[in-house]
């Protein structure tokens, strides 16, 4: 092999190089490229959640809170319902027996009257 043949494949192994290098630089390019696309898409996906969270914090819990405490005044008046509900029923059985007495009461009363008369 002569020096020249030796040259023109050093050269052309250089030249192959060269233009795997212009590829890769390329790739890098495009790489870098999407990259940025990413670091953008990232920075606005923080920022939502960044705001999604001032939401719960601001409104969502606060409103909870709000549900919560009127829930606890509700709870509150269903068990002043219930406790006047149960002396009602208290009351009803009070009345029924006494109903009852004196329906026995007016039968002795009549049964005097009718030995009387």
């Amino acid at each position: 092999m002569t020096d020249r043949e030796i040259l023109e494949q050093l050269i052309s192994g250089q030249q192959l190089i060269l233009s795997r290098l212009d590829s890769l630089e390329s790739r890098m390019d495009s790489l870098e490229s999407r990259m940025d696309s990413l670091e953008s898409r990232v920075a606005k996906l923080e920022q939502t959640v960044s705001a999604i969270k001032l939401h719960l914090e601001n409104i969502t819990d606060k409103n909870i809170s709000i549900l919560a405490e009127n829930h606890l005044m509700l709870v509150q008046k269903l068990n002043q319902a219930v406790e006047y509900s149960d002396k009602n029923q208290i009351y009803e059985v009070k009345v029924n027996y006494l109903e009852e007495d004196v329906k026995f009461l007016k039968s002795e009363v009549e049964k005097i009257n009718s030995r009387i008369a």
